[in-house]
């Protein structure tokens, strides 16, 4: 059996490189480094999830926005 490892720790690692990266962005004169949500549904789970990804953005030094379009818009 392979042995456990916790989530948490694994997103610390990779939260603290998202950091490192964006600090370092903004450290050389450019914005910090942006990600775009898009999001074609009222899904509140979705809604919550871009809303947790904002949370993680913010808290990494990125950008999130969050983009509602129609399905419709989407797919062209």
């Amino acid at each position: 059996m392979p042995a456990r490892v916790e989530a948490a720790e694994v997103a610390t690692t990779f939260s603290a490189e998202i950091k490192a990266y964006s600090d370092a962005v903004v450290a050389s004169g450019h914005s910090p480094p942006k990600l775009v949500g898009v999001l074609a549904n009222d899904d509140k789970a979705a809604v919550m999830d871009a809303r947790w990804t904002e949370t993680a953005c913010t808290r990494d030094g990125s950008c999130y926005e969050l983009r509602r379009v129609e399905r419709t818009q989407l797919e062209q």
